[in-house]
């Protein structure tokens, strides 16, 4: 008799090649020093929540577990690098219903860049495609069958991508539009109660914390003119992320396909929605090529599909993979090795993100002697320093830079009165030039430091159509959201003014500063005051984004405010 499930020759071939590919990733992971983000997301790992200013708490949970076995950049990644295996091995699963075809699925794999780099970068687009990859299979046995388990399954797989990056509401945006009759089935109901409760603990973060990712990537990117090189990035971005030597022919196969199910209906749906969603954005703001990625799935296995019978175009992609594959090598070791990367950089001028930051670190905290490091309008910097030194930093963020999960720790508030070492990326008048490993760095000493960028401000004016020139009175209320009461008057060499300043396309125009006049000793914990500045409108008819701050001493402005559309007439 036949034995039953008998494991294909396809599949050993499969878990070599993952195998191997687990190993580079490994070894990457290993060897290659932490980017500016994966030191920001370690620090959320740091101090574990349902949320975070910038983005969900599936990319702190991974760092948090595997950082528990190995207390370095390894252990950081290595949950990252063993669930995108076990991804693309269900990835094997979903393609290998048109056919095993290993050679060609393992170039596709290969000819994609992105599977590269966030098969060990632990940033929330690896977690993303891990999941999006879980989300499509759950969804295909879910459409073949609405039993129980598959319902729980698509539910879970649905949570989990939510948690790993917002980008998965677009995913889910474009099932319903492909197949609004979804939304007639009690079981997607089912589906719909149970994701929520899955993802009800950071909705709840959310309603708690004021709804931060939700204001700054729906309202805190834009203010910029309209480029035309935001669009033609876009493009660029989209043919890197899909490759970039085999794009155009994953491209071509993707309109070329025939859909024959719902399923792949879902997926062209997705791939066509979220194209044309990040292209109109484009004409707002300028979009990150690693935005685009909810694309890549959908695109790899509707390629797949295709070009399964396509001899010519196969054999390209399985050469195109392999010449992809050979340059990842040489990244991989550029990344990875200081030398490499010390004598190259000596030829180009590359940003320098997985380099000589251990070293910085040192450098930087030789200079401190023990105290606090404030580092001006760099959540990357602060990071990488605390990563590296252990040692207690904090982002000061002014209204030419933005806020992060800074302005949500403690951490402005532990600094408060103590002597500090600030470091800015740029020279400002009180600072002197610091040579690091990273090239200059500006440095100054402060004794009983103080900021209040968790003074919140609001305006309290209805009417923001001003006419040029004239003056106009703000209401600006403040409120003390820090444990202690402040006075404002706490270092009597540290003067503290109400500054509104005028942006527009984000460019400072101009400030308009005003005397602080607290009419009591200090303020409470959540104690409020009020106080009248008489404000004049800019010389030029426009419209603009106004800001008011608080500016303590030779520090700029704080983000005190979200910024008000001001029209002038």
């Amino acid at each position: 008799m036949k034995p039953q499930n008998k494991i294909s020759k396809q599949t050993y071939f499969i878990l070599g090649f993952l195998l191997i590919w687990a190993i580079l990733n490994l070894l990457s992971a290993a060897f290659t020093g932490l980017s500016h983000d994966e030191a920001y997301y370690w620090m959320y790992s740091e101090n574990l929540d349902w949320g975070y200013f910038d983005h969900p708490p599936a990319v702190a949970v991974m760092i948090k577990a595997g950082y528990f076995l190995f207390q370095n950049a390894f252990g950081l990644r290595i949950v990252n690098v063993l669930t995108g295996g076990i991804s693309l091995f269900l990835l094997w699963k979903i393609c290998s219903k048109y056919g095993e075809d290993v050679l060609l699925f393992v170039s596709l794999v290969s000819g994609i860049l992105i599977f590269h780099a966030y098969g060990f970068i632990m940033v929330p687009d690896g977690p993303l495609l891990a999941t999006s990859i879980f989300y499509f299979w759950a969804l295909d046995k879910y459409l073949d069958s609405d039993k129980i388990k598959y319902i729980l399954i698509l539910a879970l797989s649905i949570a989990l991508m939510l948690y790993s990056k917002y980008h998965g509401f677009l995913i889910l945006l474009f099932t319903i539009i492909a197949v609004p009759k979804l939304l007639t089935k009690r079981s997607f109901w089912l589906v719909t109660l149970c994701s929520i409760i899955l993802f009800l603990p950071h909705i709840i973060w959310q309603i708690k914390n004021g709804y931060p990712p939700l204001q700054y990537h729906l309202l805190g990117r834009g203010n910029r003119a309209y480029d035309i090189f935001f669009t033609l990035n876009y493009f660029l971005g989209m043919l890197l992320i899909s490759g970039p030597l085999i794009g155009f022919i994953l491209w071509y196969a993707f309109f070329k396909v025939r859909i024959t199910s719902k399923w792949e209906g879902i997926l062209k749906y997705n791939v066509l929605g979220v194209a044309i969603f990040f292209f109109l954005s484009s004409f707002h703001s300028k979009i990150e090529p690693n935005w685009d990625i909810p694309v890549v799935i959908p695109l790899l296995i509707l390629s797949y599909k295709y070009l399964k019978e396509k001899f010519i175009l196969r054999k390209w992609i399985v050469v195109l993979g392999a010449i992809t594959f050979v340059i990842s090598l040489f990244l991989r070791v550029y990344l990875a090795n200081d030398v490499v990367f010390n004598e190259v950089s000596t030829h180009i001028k590359g940003r320098n993100e997985f380099h000589n930051w251990d070293t910085w670190a040192s450098e930087i905290a030789g200079k401190a002697q023990n105290r606090p490091v404030v580092f001006l309008n760099s959540y990357q910097n602060a990071s990488q320093y605390t990563f590296y030194t252990n040692n207690l930093a904090h982002s000061y963020n002014g209204v030419g830079y933005r806020k992060n999960q800074f302005d949500l720790w403690d951490t402005e508030a532990k600094i408060q009165g103590k002597d500090v070492l600030i470091v800015s990326g740029r020279d400002l008048p009180n600072f002197s030039p610091l040579k690091t490993a990273l090239g200059d760095f500006y440095i100054s000493e402060f004794k009983n430091f103080r900021s209040y960028n968790k003074v919140e401000i609001e305006v309290l004016n209805d009417n923001w159509t001003f006419e040029a020139d004239k003056t106009y009175p703000l209401k600006v209320q403040l409120t003390n959201n820090f444990p202690f009461p402040v006075d404002f008057k706490e270092n009597k060499d540290f003067s503290v003014e109400i500054v509104v300043s005028l942006v527009k396309h984000k460019e400072l125009l101009e400030e308009q500063s005003f005397t602080l006049r607290l009419d009591k000793k200090s303020l409470n914990p959540g104690e409020s005051f009020i106080q009248i500045i008489n404000y004049k409108a800019p010389h030029e008819k426009d419209s603009y984004h106004i800001f008011v701050s608080l500016k303590s001493n030779y520090l700029e402005p704080a983000i005190n405010y979200k910024n008000k559309d001001l029209i002038v007439e």
